[in-house]
């Protein structure tokens, strides 16, 4: 069976692109090298990381990369529903396995440990359990019964207001469709954060619940700068930093 190497950003979009395949002979080079993307540092990056792992073996290696990297630190891009729809195309174009790169602080990218969580188990055996229901598991397993109910709602929000401007934009690019989601909705999904923060007395729990706040209000701030101050002083509560000059809300990281 061929072997298909995959690398980040819309990820069917590039097999269909790209549709490099690795052989024995030609296992530690990166076959689509000399691409639109290639000059693009962090796919640099990545022609590095893909050779080194094509030393190791010739077998699948595809890139699942996380979006807060591409699109500032906590930008939400409805990872759990697209999850299903990547490991379906990576399945239809035989590949065999994934590499993933993201953040795993348990201190900030909630979402990110979600989207692990989900895709492992995805990975394993997508007969059991659907992507829904393994974020549903996740956030039992994350919170707790008082504030788990409105974190699914949360999500389910996020979830639909990505589909709705996936399907209205028809494009692939996540960034295309976050741009489209409204402020409203966004502080919409954000309320019922502030349910579930109500609603346990895990001092613990409540810190999680913040800090998953943290992604609909950078949404919102990088929309209206009126939010910008809320965003900050939570962000600064929980150890963030600038990281150059400008000051601007891509420039925040832990």
């Amino acid at each position: 069976m061929d072997q298909y190497l995959g690398m980040e950003e819309d990820a069917s979009y590039l097999l269909q692109r790209f549709n490099g395949r690795i052989y024995d002979e030609t296992a530690n080079k990166w076959v689509v090298k000399g691409s639109e993307y290639g000059d693009r540092l962090g796919h640099y990056k990545a022609f590095i990381l893909f050779n080194d792992w094509a030393k190791v073996t010739n077998n699948l290696m595809s890139w699942y990369y996380d979006s807060a990297f591409s699109y500032g630190y906590a930008t939400y891009t409805g990872g759990v529903n697209r999850l299903e729809r990547f490991i379906d195309s990576m399945k239809g174009n035989n590949f065999m396995g994934a590499f993933i790169q993201a953040n795993f602080q348990d201190n900030v990218y909630v979402d990110t440990l979600l989207n692990a969580y989900v895709y492992q188990r995805l990975c394993w055996d997508d007969n059991l359990l659907s992507a829904i229901e393994l974020r549903d598991e996740f956030i039992s397993y994350y919170f707790d019964g008082e504030s788990s109910s409105y974190i699914k709602e949360y999500y389910e929000m996020m979830d639909g207001y990505y589909e709705e401007a996936f399907k209205d934009s028809g494009y692939g690019n996540t960034f295309q469709n976050i741009s489209r989601i409204t402020v409203d909705s966004l502080y919409k999904a954000k309320q019922k954060l502030d349910e579930a923060y109500n609603a346990t007395n895990d001092e613990s729990v409540k810190g999680r619940i913040e800090r998953l706040e943290l992604t609909p209000m950078f949404m919102m701030a990088k929309l209206d700068e009126n939010w910008r101050v809320h965003f900050i002083n939570v962000f600064n509560k929980y150890g963030g930093q600038f990281v150059s000059e400008g000051h601007t809300l891509n420039d925040y990281v832990w």
